[in-house]
């Protein structure tokens, strides 16, 4: 189905994190729960986390966490719950005067034939997965984008190397979040034209404090990981 790209919506997480105590969260299954608070799922990666499961706290190897939508799965057997969680989230602030976008899923796939193969035809090994892209703005590179508070600003951040979640929101409602890294920024201009900053980003892998972590980029649901 046609859907206009007018409609999407892109943002980035503030890494000014707020600290949550005992945060409710929701059964999606037996041995899965998500954060309760649409707007409080980003989880902080440098923070301690702790998961209760009917107020006990749970040991870091016995839980999967979710830092871009706030899911956590059991790694054996399920929760007794209810299940609450410690920890710090990052509120997101949206880009303005987006007017383009492009994300760019890879996976390397190595050959992995050997001699006396059953068939004729190579056989491929799936390996590292990445992702890449492009954001096209009409704000300056320098522009604040909090709104107060910290300030995010698309060249600061290149400039620090700082690693940001980077969020797509569809006209279905479907999110689309990664961590990434601001590699290429260039802003361009002709005479006639108005003045267009690029903002080229590439994925960067989650390194959580605690737990591990069930993604480093995906969308809210429907992941083929099994992890959505």
């Amino acid at each position: 189905m046609a859907n206009a790209a007018y409609t999407c919506v892109l943002a980035v997480a503030n890494n000014e994190s707020a600290p949550s105590t005992g945060a409710a969260t929701t059964m999606l299954a037996a041995n899965e729960y998500q954060i309760s608070i649409a707007l409080r799922r980003i989880i902080s990666p440098d923070t301690a986390i702790v998961v209760y499961d009917n107020a006990v706290a749970q040991a870091d190897a016995d839980v999967t966490i979710n830092y871009l939508f706030g899911k956590i799965k059991k790694v054996s057997g399920n929760f007794t719950g209810p299940v609450t969680i410690d920890y710090a989230y990052m509120p997101v602030v949206n880009f303005a005067e987006v007017r383009s976008f492009e994300i760019n899923m890879s996976r390397e796939v190595h050959d992995s034939t050997v001699m006396a193969s059953a068939t004729a035809v190579r056989a491929k090994t799936p390996g590292l997965k990445d992702a890449s892209g492009t954001i096209g703005s009409l704000e300056p590179l320098t522009t604040d984008l909090s709104g107060g508070g910290v300030t995010i600003s698309v060249f600061a951040d290149w400039n620090a190397g700082t690693k940001r979640v980077l969020e797509v929101t569809f006209p279905s409602g479907l999110i689309w979040r990664a961590f990434v890294k601001f590699k290429d920024i260039p802003e361009n201009a002709s005479f006639d034209q108005l003045l267009e900053s690029t903002i080229n980003w590439e994925l960067d892998a989650c390194d959580g404090t605690d737990q591990t972590e069930g993604s480093s980029f995906g969308f809210s649901s429907g992941n083929p990981d099994g992890y959505d």
